[in-house]
């Protein structure tokens, strides 16, 4: 076929479909709607589980976890200090082995104090990723000091405080009030493991650090050609051996764990997009199945026309290439506004929770992307185009003559058409049930009992500067005037300090030990450990079990006391009242001996959903280091607009060079760490939804295709006395059938579907779920015989006449 016939068959489509404009539009939204549900989510999904990451040679990445044993489980630690040096100096798996720990630092100058997201970062960590700074320099060894005085700063940073002045590199910035200079810019597009950050200082590794047994080193490491996981770990496992040698009391048990990088940053997000996309080709194959129903009926309804043109000697296989010729126009222009329609709901996405795309913030369009929306827009013109044009390459001329043969045809298209319906309905039954379930999940999240009370309480993000509040009286003392100038705000009735910042799967673990309850060989118990200030229980409603709270006397001059939750004192006296026993963390070297001096009920502060497990409370007047960083809780009956400037002013006034990281609604926050698992209920339930408009869309079209064929056999009923019931199921049967069909056939699939979805369940899937699936299958053949019975009413309106007249 020549170019000049193409573009004459492709004029003539044009304008064949500017006669139909019902069939054009429906048949483009349908793709459209397909192609960029489809493309949308792989958007998502590639970018975190697909796209190779944004570092040099990035199958070579690991990420290295610690490990200790903890009862019958093993828990996952961060690295320590020492351990972490020990492992860069002597891995042979490894060609690198560099470290970070997050950390907020406070920039003085220009105004009030920021507080600005960042790292502590080993002098090797950027060459590790294959990234150097656009400016300057990285970190050397004998900068990794507490005092090194060294930053590196962000591309985006640099431009937003500096103006992006050219001469950064040299100039001195006070942070955390010490002159710190600024030796280094990373390029615009560097991100740091997907994390925000916009400065980068030396992380620590001197003698002084190294002695200390805190655990807070995030492990990257760049592995050897031919070297395999499990070498990896045998070698770390070496390692581990002479780290228990030097250090019994803080290394006996540990043991290492190495994963890819990415199983590391988005293997938590697997199961949720695996499901999404699977929900989205669901949808993607309603939609062909609609598109086909569709097609086929707008060939079927024009079978004269096209029998004419053959009676008149149009060759047959003109009349298919037009056919496909318009097909392909319809899926271009479906494709075009899909896939603009699937980048503008990515950025939108985005831009309402960049924290749970983060994968997406280093760009989210490439080739791949746009290869699944031409192979989607592919298949569904292949299974529109072919079915619709083999239907019309068999129209005869026969059939314009009205022969017998018109039957046989009327019922193979009938049973078409059933079983197109039959499969939308199965698929949007499917689709209705995941979304279903995961709504439940997200209701189940959202009602577990906190253990505290969520309404009219502030939540105050600080971190304290390590360099004015050095010691543990300092920090109390400081604690302790901030939360007197906030009770003075008006409205206030009470304020507290707690060491969480209720964010998702925030932990803070101790190794602790019991008096009188000697460990067996091999065994560790790790607690999660909460600093606070006296009026933490008032504040947040912590209900005392038994025993009492802390009190103000309890300080650095009174005997060290703590208080234990209910999993704690269940777990470790059972049958007993841990009151009055005694227990120390295992930190420093001899810890002092805590009395448990009260039990609370548990609480559920590091996200819905999450368990902390045995947790263990002191007070931060007595107990706290620089890495406990206290967030002030505050119960007031003032309206937030007027409480947050309050609390920034009575902060200030204490210290004016105070950062405040974070001033949010206590209930704000518990119901973002649930972002995960309601963003996938709310995709799923667009897209069953769309699914299920689809569905009715069709069976809306099915019932009035009916009813506009049946016209004659209708008024021959009205003829002979039907009654308007036996008319209105006459036409609605042919719909509500296959409907029916359709509705117990996704049931049935939706069973070990909802069982594989059980991961992403708090409570998995149980019998207490099947009344949900009873549920969506009643109010989908209720919702069908609605969507059936709208056209049918026609049927009431035909005139016995026209029965009489068309058999005249």
């Amino acid at each position: 076929m020549s170019v000049m016939s193409f573009a004459h068959d492709l004029g003539v489509s044009i304008r064949s479909l500017r006669r139909r404009p019902t069939y054009t539009l429906l048949a483009t939204t349908l793709v459209a709607l397909g192609v960029g549900t489809v493309t949308a989510i792989f958007t998502v999904v590639n970018a975190s589980l697909l796209r190779p990451l944004p570092y040099a040679r990035p199958n070579e990445l690991y990420a290295i976890r610690g490990t200790e044993p903890s009862g019958d489980s093993v828990t996952n630690v961060a690295l320590g200090y020492f351990q972490f040096a020990r492992y860069r100096e002597g891995t042979r798996a490894f060609s690198a082995v560099e470290g970070y720990t997050p950390v907020t630092m406070k920039f003085l100058g220009n105004g009030e104090p920021e507080p600005v997201t960042g790292a502590l970062v080993s002098a090797g960590f950027f060459d590790a990723l294959g990234w150097q700074p656009a400016m300057g320099r990285t970190f050397t060894r004998a900068e990794e000091l507490s005092q090194s005085g060294v930053i590196i700063i962000s591309h985006g940073y640099w431009q937003r405080r500096y103006g992006g002045r050219a001469d950064i590199v040299g100039q001195v910035a006070n942070v955390d009030e010490q002159p710190r200079t600024i030796i280094g810019v990373m390029p615009r597009e560097f991100s740091m493991l997907f994390q925000r950050a916009d400065a980068w200082a030396p992380l620590p590794l001197d003698a002084q650090m190294q002695a200390r047994r805190a655990r807070a080193i995030a492990g990257i490491a760049r592995m050897r050609p031919g070297v395999t996981v499990a070498q990896a770990e045998a070698d770390l496992k070496a390692l581990n051996q002479t780290l228990a040698a030097e250090r019994p009391e803080e290394h006996r048990f540990t043991d290492t764990r190495v994963i890819t990088l990415r199983e590391w940053l988005f293997g938590a997000q697997r199961t949720t997009l695996i499901v999404l996309m699977v929900a989205g080709c669901l949808l993607l194959a309603i939609a062909i199945v609609n598109a086909v129903s569709l097609s086929l009926s707008d060939a079927y309804g024009r079978r004269t026309a096209t029998m004419t043109r053959l009676a008149f000697g149009a060759e047959r296989g003109h009349i298919v290439r037009l056919r496909l010729i318009e097909v392909g126009a319809i899926a271009s222009a479906g494709l075009a506004i899909g896939f603009l329609a699937s980048q503008a709901a990515v950025r939108l996405a985005y831009a309402i929770d960049p924290a749970l795309l983060s994968s997406l913030g280093a760009g989210a369009l490439d080739a791949s992307v746009i290869a699944v929306a031409l192979v989607a827009v592919l298949i569904v013109g292949v299974f529109v185009a072919l079915p619709t044009a083999l239907m019309e390459s068999r129209f005869s001329l026969a059939g314009l003559a009205g022969t017998l043969t018109k039957s046989g045809a009327d019922v193979k298209e009938r049973r078409r058409r059933d079983m197109l319906l039959g499969a939308q309905v199965a698929l949007a039954v499917i689709l209705l049930v995941s979304a279903t379930l995961l709504a439940r999940n997200i209701r189940a999240l959202l009602s577990q009992p906190t253990g505290f009370r969520q309404e009219g309480v502030t939540v105050v993000e600080l971190t304290f500067s390590p360099s004015r509040y050095k010691t543990v009286a300092d920090r109390a003392e400081y604690a302790r005037r901030l939360l007197e100038a906030v009770h003075g705000i008006p409205g206030v009735t009470s304020a507290a300090t707690i060491q969480t910042r209720f964010v998702l799967n925030e932990m803070m673990l101790s190794l602790f030990e019991i008096e009188g309850q000697p460990l067996e060989p091999g065994v560790q118990r790790f607690v999660n450990i909460r600093h606070v200030t006296p009026a933490v229980a008032n504040v947040l409603g912590i209900r005392l079990r038994s025993g009492r709270m802390f009190a103000e006397t309890d300080r650095l001059d009174s005997p060290p006391v703590a208080i234990v939750s209910a999993t704690f004192a269940r777990q470790y006296f059972p049958g007993d009242d841990p009151v009055g026993k005694r227990m120390r963390r295992v930190v420093t070297d001899p810890a002092p001996w805590m009395e448990i001096v009260g039990v609370v009920d548990d609480i559920r502060d590091a996200g819905v959903g999450v368990e902390l497990g045995p947790t263990l409370f002191v007070s931060y007047y007595q107990q706290n280091t620089q890495m406990a960083r206290p967030t002030i809780v505050v119960r007031s009956t003032a309206d937030p607009s007027a409480l947050f400037p309050s609390l920034r002013r009575a902060i200030w006034s204490v210290d004016p060079n105070q950062t405040i990281d974070r001033v949010t609604q206590l209930e704000d926050l518990m119901s973002r760490s649930a972002s995960q698992p309601r963003f996938a209920a709310v995709v799923a339930g667009v897209l069953a939804s769309c699914a299920a408009l689809l569905v009715l869309a069709g069976i809306y079209a099915v019932t009035l295709y009916a009813v506009v064929r049946r016209t004659r056999e209708l008024g021959v009923r009205a003829a002979l006395g039907a009654s308007s019931l036996n008319l209105i199921w006459t036409t609605i049967q042919r719909s509500m059938i296959p409907a029916t069909a359709g509705v117990v056939v996704g049931v049935v699939a939706a069973v070990p579907m909802a069982s594989r979805m059980s991961r992403m369940l708090t409570n998995g899937f149980t019998a207490d779920d099947f009344p949900a699936l009873v549920a969506v299958a009643v109010g989908v053949i209720a919702v069908a015989g609605i969507a059936a019975l709208i056209p049918a009413r026609r049927a009431l309106a035909i005139s016995p006449s026209i029965a009489m007249r068309d058999n005249a």
